[in-house]
């Protein structure tokens, strides 16, 4: 019979060392790009910066938000992702998915949120 199941082939190697991550923005936008597993973190925060601006040019991005992933939930902050890479913080599948997360100034004194 065959040597092995037809599904034991490796993926094409431009994707290998890849990651899809699709980031979704507080006002519903979708961003996806492609980075390497091998990149810096902070990749992501530049990218928001730089899309956010030219899609929305009205709201402007706060100087601290986080990147959240709802599951497992861990949250990444800017001054964490200069230090670790995608893979070392666990986002190293093919397809990623991140929320935005801005603090809400409003709220922050707020106790009725603590569960």
């Amino acid at each position: 019979g065959p040597a092995g199941p037809v599904g034991a082939l490796p993926p094409p190697p431009v994707e290998a060392g890849s990651v899809s991550v699709a980031i979704r923005c507080p006002d519903g936008q979708r961003l996806v790009r492609r980075f390497e597993k091998s990149a810096n973190l902070e990749m992501l925060f530049l990218t928001i910066e730089a899309e956010w601006r030219e899609a929305d040019g009205s709201r402007l991005l706060p100087a601290t938000f986080s990147l959240v992933t709802t599951f497992p939930r861990r949250s990444f902050t800017r001054l964490q992702a200069h230090k670790v890479t995608l893979e070392q913080a666990g986002l190293g599948g093919a397809q990623e998915a991140l929320l935005v997360e801005i603090p809400n100034v409003n709220e922050s004194q707020d106790d009725t949120m603590r569960q």
